[in-house]
């Protein structure tokens, strides 16, 4: 029997962080300037993969110029989808949402038969409030496959809601994007979004936590801060139907 192709070093690092990143933990800054040796160790050998690696540890450095160039580099080097898919799980993974859900769009667009990569697309672009283009690429879901999920449904029946509800989707949008810059200037992930309806009172509410990794002291406190860094930032915030707060991932 033939022995397997060992891993470089660059892709072995890489699965490391990939572990620790699916931990939902941080890597420590020896790991990273180890994985960053061990990339500058294959470039020769390997420097798609070597590329990559860097693009992770600069993810994890919350270095967000790193991420790009190094992934860009990667792909004009004739990276694959999966390469495609990891750089927009890096960006994800520093809260740009709007730019990783571009990049899953574009590894669905190489890979079509990987509806994963379409329905992360779709997730992404629901989050930020992108509906037009959520509904329509779950529309191209629903042509490729007879099941579209629970979740997709739930999705687009939330959109429906929201829709009708005549909240300023302008609005909404500034506001998220507001909140992901600034989990970002403080170094905190955002992990995800529940979004909720409120029409008891006949005016409606929408309420849109994001969930984020860390402590729940710190998710409140960090909730106080965001208050007036979103009145600085939006000229009218809506707060009569818009309410966005921060909420703790569970552990």
């Amino acid at each position: 029997m033939a022995n397997p192709i060992p891993l470089s070093k660059a892709r072995a690092a890489f699965a490391e962080l990939g572990d620790i990143a699916h931990a939902r933990i941080e890597a420590d800054e020896f790991t990273l300037a180890r994985c960053e040796r061990d990339a500058k160790a294959s470039f020769d050998e390997d420097p798609i993969g070597a590329l990559q690696l860097l693009g992770v540890v600069a993810s994890f450095r919350w270095d967000d110029v790193g991420v790009q160039s190094n992934f860009e580099r990667a792909l004009a080097m004739g990276g694959s989808t999966t390469v495609q898919s990891n750089y927009a799980r890096a960006l994800g993974d520093i809260n740009r949402y709007r730019q990783a859900a571009n990049q899953f769009l574009l590894a669905s667009g190489r890979e079509p038969e990987n509806l994963a990569l379409l329905r992360s697309a779709i997730v992404l672009n629901f989050s930020v409030f992108e509906f037009d283009v959520a509904r329509e690429l779950c529309e191209k879901l629903a042509q490729r496959t007879p099941s579209l999920g629970d979740d997709m449904r739930e999705d687009m029946k939330m959109i429906e809601g929201i829709e009708k509800l005549g909240v300023d989707l302008e609005t909404v949008r500034r506001t998220i994007d507001c909140a992901l810059s600034f989990l970002a200037s403080k170094n905190v992930r955002a992990v995800g979004f529940k979004q909720a309806l409120d029409v008891s009172d006949g005016d409606g509410c929408l309420y849109v936590d994001v969930v984020v990794r860390t402590s729940e002291v710190r998710a409140r406190e960090l909730d106080e801060e965001f208050t007036p860094v979103l009145f600085d930032s939006i000229e009218h915030p809506q707060l009569s139907s818009i309410v966005v707060g921060l909420e703790a991932a569970a552990q």
